[in-house]
């Protein structure tokens, strides 16, 4: 099951206060860079 971009963006604005955190499309998934 794929990850959706609204999981993606859910997580992102979660961890807001960590500084730069970017996600990007990887394998058929997500990586996220912090």
């Amino acid at each position: 099951m794929a990850t959706q971009q609204r999981t993606i963006d859910f997580l992102l604005e979660q961890v807001t206060g960590a500084g730069l955190v970017t996600a990007r499309p990887m394998f058929g998934e997500y990586g996220v860079y912090v």
